[in-house]
């Protein structure tokens, strides 16, 4: 059911928050999220060959999320917001 209101993930996304705007979609649909931490996901392909590329790759994707999911005057706000919270990503996963 909520796929078929809120929408499959979107394939402008190529690697980063695409998880993050199916989300805030179905919770602006007033479906309910949750989160389970148990869940395993596996990527069959894909990687970044440096770590610059997997950065720029990261920025370069929370622009584009905070562009489709905010008002333009909150963008650099939403940017921000959005780094912060994975920042924890490149802090503590090893390339």
């Amino acid at each position: 059911e909520v796929l078929n209101v809120v929408g499959i993930l979107d394939p402008a996304f190529f690697f980063w928050n695409e998880d993050v705007d199916l989300c805030l979609r179905t919770k602006r649909a007033s479906f309910k999220v949750v989160f389970n931490p148990n869940a395993i996901a596996y990527h069959k392909v894909g990687g970044f060959k440096t770590r610059i590329q997997r950065l720029e790759s990261f920025i370069k994707a929370n622009i584009q999320f905070a562009r489709k999911s905010y008002p333009l005057w909150q963008v650099p706000f939403a940017v921000i917001s959005v780094a912060i919270a994975n920042i924890h990503f490149f802090a503590l996963k090893k390339i």
